[in-house]
């Protein structure tokens, strides 16, 4: 067959298209392991794993995993859906430490502890930590700052365009230097991934809009 060439306005639409083709060899009764995608990165893979989900498309990813089953992807979404919902404890605990802030095992555990104790989330059991005696000054003051940066974000959810807040969350959170600051080889493409994630989210109308959109992707 002759190669087509397909001029697209944005990743959207390419997928969009790709998923049409796809469709179609499949009513001409091709099998879908007789097809292939190939990128050039795999902040590229998003939008098409998108568009194959809402088509109910089965896929699988070879060289790495889904996009948004990749670790910066993961520890993002926790931090925004912290953000969004300061009850998610599962989300919290994984970025609480994230970038280092020096919080070991047994600080983690007094969280969790307090947090049961008095029925709160970890969030807020880690405000009330950062505020008392019962941790040493290194960590009761980093749980100070976690506990602040997510009340500034979280007044910001209401005012501030939600991309810009992303953006936002992962500058002062510290989390994207960690990643300009490390030398390994996948650096610079979690960098690009983390740009996708947040570029992916003008298609929604809000942070929260866009957490329920994942929440059936994931």
């Amino acid at each position: 067959d002759k190669v087509h060439v397909h001029a697209a306005w944005d990743s959207e639409e390419e997928a969009r298209a790709v998923g049409e083709a796809i469709e179609a060899y499949q009513r001409q009764k091709h099998n879908l392991n007789d097809m292939a995608i190939l990128v050039r990165a795999s902040f590229q893979m998003r939008a098409f794993e998108d568009r194959f989900i809402t088509l109910g498309l089965n896929y699988r990813v070879i060289g790495g995993p889904r996009f948004y089953e990749r670790m910066e992807i993961r520890d993002a979404l926790a931090f925004f859906r912290v953000v969004a919902n300061s009850g998610d404890d599962l989300a919290f605990e994984r970025i609480v430490n994230v970038p280092k802030r020096g919080l070991g095992e047994a600080t983690i555990r007094q969280i969790h502890d307090t947090a049961r104790a008095l029925r709160i989330p970890m969030l807020e059991a880690a405000g009330n930590l950062a505020e008392s005696d019962e941790l040493k000054p290194k960590p009761r003051a980093a749980l100070r700052e976690v506990a602040a940066n997510f009340e500034r974000w979280q007044k910001a959810l209401e005012t501030t365009p939600h991309t810009e807040l992303a953006e936002t969350i992962l500058e002062e959170s510290g989390y994207t230097d960690m990643w300009k600051n490390d030398r390994s080889a996948e650096a610079p493409g979690r960098l690009e991934n983390l740009k996708e994630l947040v570029r992916s989210m003008e298609e929604y109308e809000s942070l929260r809009s866009f957490l329920e959109h994942v929440a059936l992707v994931m």
